[in-house]
């Protein structure tokens, strides 16, 4: 299993201001390891900080503090 990968392909079918149809396909294709320590080891942590902190931030205005501060901690 490692060293093999994994594609996601998303494809967006949209219209130019012009009236022109145009499709656009994005490709994205990630290595798969058995291992999770290499996951976290090419892991870009400043893209998971941002994402725990947006995550907290949305929570702050419906739970309380200490719950969504115990969240983030675990």
């Amino acid at each position: 299993m490692d060293g093999s990968e994994c594609a996601f392909q998303c494809a967006l079918l949209y219209t130019t201001v012009y009236g022109q149809r145009r499709i656009r396909v994005i490709t994205l294709s990630l290595p798969v390891t058995s291992m999770l320590s290499n996951l976290f080891r090419a892991a870009d942590l400043d893209t998971q900080f941002c994402c725990f902190l947006k995550q907290a931030a949305s929570e702050i205005p419906s739970k309380p503090l200490p719950l969504v501060r115990e969240q983030v901690t675990t």
